[in-house]
């Protein structure tokens, strides 16, 4: 991708001489336009006065980039190499929708650009600051946990919720909507069986709206 600006400038004449190229790669959630915003560079202003140091501070400061390298090609000429952070999960709470990365760092608030993760629901302490709380790096790590045992239930599930009580909700998206009372833990049991009667539902085309695997034996409605 290759972003054309005339900010060239004849220190002498005064007048616009070139035309000076910002070359933009890697980015998928932030637009050239947004990324040239962060940058920061104006028109009238040689890309030789601008410090690349600096350049690569002001990207690295924004949330969704993990990584930033800015390189001189020649005198008219940059070259932007951008690594953005990859959200794993949408967070829920307190009214606020939260992208989170790997590394439960906040990588948006309010500004969903990946609408097909999972989302986690719950009251979380959320603030300004990158880093999540104790409490959601937890539930993140058992939703995680539920996912690396069976991967397949990654595309049928479309939200965790976790009550004030410690009860946990799942909501499903596939085969068909349907609500899962899963007690306070996501132990390996409640998980093979919730797997279990995902396939069977599919399986046999049922519709149900409830189920309950709390106790020893699922119970739908």
């Amino acid at each position: 991708l290759v972003i054309v600006y005339d900010f060239g400038f004849n220190r002498r004449s005064g007048l616009s001489s070139s035309v000076n190229k910002l070359v933009i790669t890697g980015h998928q959630k932030l637009s050239k336009e947004e990324i040239v915003a962060i940058l920061g560079v104006q028109a009238g202003v040689p890309f030789e006065d601008y410090s690349l140091k600096v350049l690569e501070e002001k990207l690295e400061k924004h949330p969704r980039i993990k990584k930033a390298s800015v390189t001189r090609r020649s005198k008219e000429q940059l070259l932007v190499s951008i690594v953005e952070r990859g959200a794993r999960f949408i967070v829920n709470s307190n009214d606020n929708l939260y992208e989170i990365d790997d590394d439960y760092n906040l990588v948006s608030v309010d500004d969903i650009r990946d609408t097909n993760l999972v989302v986690l629901s719950g009251e979380f302490q959320l603030g300004q600051s990158q880093q999540v709380s104790k409490k959601l790096k937890e539930f993140c790590g058992s939703v995680e946990n539920l996912f690396e045992a069976y991967p397949g239930l990654k595309d049928r599930i479309a939200e965790v919720r976790l009550d004030e009580d410690g009860e946990i909700t799942i909501y499903t998206q596939y085969p068909q909507r349907i609500r899962v009372n899963m007690g306070n833990k996501l132990e390996s049991m409640q998980i093979r069986k919730l797997y279990a009667s995902l396939a069977y539902f599919e399986n046999q085309a049922s519709s149900v709206k409830l189920l309950d695997l709390r106790g020893d034996d699922a119970v739908y409605h």
